[in-house]
């Protein structure tokens, strides 16, 4: 799930070296958007990687083009990042276009993608049947090993839900999060910064919505 920015190419394929994997090992590549830091080594790995790429169907257009740029941010740091960013990168051909609803088990993915515009138009989540939920950039995680919770207890996961640098419709994204805990998902996987737990990810949504 998501292959990084142009740069990107070598380290994917080295990350699945140090996993044990070869390219012919991959079943599917899936980006959860179309921004140049998610999906922008693709055209790079199509040359070392069969399996299909796939991309919600609303952001093929940002992959065909090469130039897909944050929309705006939603916390300060976003606003000091975006100079430095490159949105440039090759523009790829998704073999896979997701409108959302699809199971992935063909691709031996116990799993499902969910539609979550807001962040892009043709933003994507992977939800698999054991809870686990890889969400891009709905959220982000911060490595501080903490929780939203009354009582300040920790679950012991890696970090916490906070605000994600961009969105193109924050109320949105919040609302997918919810919904995403409803459906069940337990372990949160963002596009930036640690994994966090439910707890986490329940707080934050309440401290917002309650703004």
């Amino acid at each position: 799930v998501d292959v990084g920015s142009k740069g990107d190419v070598d380290g994917v394929l080295a990350g699945l070296d140090k996993l044990g994997k070869k390219p012919s090992d991959v079943t599917l590549v899936l980006m959860t958007h179309g921004h140049f830091d998610h999906g922008g080594a693709s055209a790079g790995l199509k040359r070392s990687i069969a399996a299909p790429f796939a991309i919600g169907r609303d952001d093929v257009v940002l992959a065909k083009s090469g130039f897909a740029p944050p929309p705006d941010a939603q916390i300060i740091e976003g606003d000091v990042l975006r100079p430095i960013f490159d949105p440039k990168f090759p523009p790829w051909t998704p073999d896979v276009a997701l409108a959302g609803g699809e199971r992935l088990d063909a691709f031996g993915i116990p799993g499902a993608v969910i539609a979550t515009p807001g962040h892009t138009p043709g933003s994507i989540v992977v939800l698999l049947d054991d809870g686990d939920a890889f969400v891009g950039d709905l959220a982000r995680g911060v490595d501080e090993g903490s929780v939203h919770l009354d009582d300040g207890g920790d679950q012991g996961h890696m970090g916490r839900a906070s605000t994600s640098y961009y969105s193109a419709n924050e109320d949105a994204d919040l609302g997918h999060l919810r919904d995403l805990l409803d459906a069940g998902a337990r372990r949160f996987f963002p596009g930036h910064g640690p994994w966090f737990a439910d707890d986490s990810l329940r707080g934050f949504v309440t401290d917002h919505v309650a703004r």
